[in-house]
């Protein structure tokens, strides 16, 4: 079994040293077991512990060598699999002497957050550990996110991508994603998907730096995203936004979300679905109140999530459009618990 292994080494102030790997799962869970790895890691920080590295190769069978060798108490092995229709988490705490401990944890389709909530929850009492911290996320919100850790080693460029399907706000309530993700934006290939990749995970920061980037609308685009980041929608309005291709459509739809213009964010983001990120675009429409958005807004956003549409974004835009009416039964054939 491959190991999510958590290592755990007390001092004299009962400090413990917590290594997290990621959760395994074969190819049909590859993304909930990346959700998973992401809410596990978030929920698992805490004041009596710190979260590092696992050992290189840790197995179950050689954990007790491992743990003995590096002075800690335990390691901790997930396995995710499906289970009929739900997905079975299998939790191993080994230590250095002893049987291990062994569970069972199992929670719907999709159901990420339950599941890595029950995880932690078995592995703070199994290990006397302080409450869990909170972390939230849905597989839709969080899969952008896995796939991007997932890909990062072998395809950089593929990886920042991915983040383009991200809603940023779902890195604050996971903070394992920006910490996974972290420097990522330095290895895009290009301005642009370094712009996304650093907006992904909030590093206003980075994005700070990019917006002296060579290319000047992505530098543009930056620091608009690094004010909306702070929060700062006067300094955000106060870049003069350009009107072509590339970045703008999403940074102009960003910009009327914060704004009370609905008829204008319909506009923006109905343009943006046939610019170069389109899928960006519905990913920020699928965080729109629907009653913002005019039925002829919602048919062109369920026509383009039909065509091509991040899984969870798709699923809101779906919901959205059935909460305001508009053609229930296809808006809700686009709802999906994965």
């Amino acid at each position: 079994m491959t190991l999510l292994a958590i290592v755990v080494a007390g001092n004299t102030a009962r400090a413990e040293r917590i290594a997290v790997g990621d959760v395994h799962g074969e190819a049909d869970v590859l993304d909930e077991a990346g959700a998973v790895s992401l809410l596990v890691r978030s929920a698992l920080a805490g004041s009596d512990r710190k979260l590092v590295d696992p050992p290189p190769g840790l197995t179950l069978s050689t954990a007790p060598a491992a743990l003995a060798k590096g002075g800690a108490d335990h390691a901790l092995a997930i396995e995710l699999a499906r289970d009929g229709t739900g997905l079975r988490a299998t939790v191993v705490i080994a230590g250095a002497e002893g049987p291990p401990n062994v569970a069972f944890v199992r929670a719907g389709d999709g159901e990420v957050q339950k599941l890595a909530g029950l995880i932690v929850a078995h592995v703070i009492g199994a290990l006397h550990l302080e409450p869990a911290s909170h972390a939230a996320g849905s597989l839709g919100k969080l899969r952008p996110y896995a796939i991007a850790v997932r890909q990062r080693a072998s395809d950089p460029a593929a990886a920042a991508a991915s983040l383009g399907d991200a809603v940023p706000l779902a890195a604050a309530s996971v903070p394992a994603a920006r910490h996974r993700l972290e420097g990522l934006a330095g290895t895009a290939p290009q301005p642009a998907l370094a712009v996304l990749a650093a907006r992904a995970i909030g590093d206003a920061t980075k994005l700070d730096e990019l917006a002296s980037a060579s290319d000047p609308n992505a530098a543009l685009a930056a620091k608009v995203f690094a004010a909306v980041q702070r929060s700062d929608l006067r300094a955000a309005g106060a870049v003069s936004v350009g009107k072509g291709a590339g970045l703008w459509p999403l940074v102009r739809a960003t910009l009327a979300e914060s704004g009370s213009d609905d008829k204008r964010l319909g506009e923006l983001l109905v343009a943006g679905l046939a610019g170069d990120h389109a899928r960006a675009v519905l990913a920020l429409a699928s965080t729109v109140a629907p009653a913002r958005l005019s039925p002829e807004v919602h048919r062109a956003l369920l026509a383009a999530a039909e065509r091509s549409a991040p899984p969870g974004a798709a699923s809101l835009i779906g919901l959205g459009a059935a909460e305001a009416k508009v053609e229930p039964m296809r808006a809700l054939a686009l709802v999906s618990a994965r």
